[in-house]
């Protein structure tokens, strides 16, 4: 089936846009300072990330000095991100 193209003819508009460009939210990358420290911690909020929606990519630095969470999302903000790895009990702050 083939999607429709901002140049059709038929192409619902929004505000002058096509409407198949209004649905699009920009990716945003996240990072945190965590005490996530070792990769059992890091299994430990594994399934919690890729479980939560809006998640579409993420890693943990464990080198780092402050076991940097990088997370990329187009939906959720910082605090929530903040409250879903506290919930597992580790600090998370973000970074500038």
């Amino acid at each position: 089936m083939a999607g429709i193209c901002p140049g059709d003819k038929g192409a619902k508009k929004l505000n002058g846009l096509p409407a198949v460009f209004m649905n699009v939210m920009e990716e945003q990358i996240f990072v945190f300072k965590t005490s996530i420290k070792t990769e059992r911690d890091r299994q430990n909020i594994c399934s919690l990330l890729n479980a939560t929606e809006g998640v579409a990519d993420w890693n943990v630095d464990l080198d780092d000095c402050d076991r940097v969470l990088r997370i990329v999302t187009a939906t959720l903000d910082a605090v929530s991100i903040i409250e879903l790895i506290n919930q597992k009990g580790y600090l998370c702050i973000e970074l500038d």
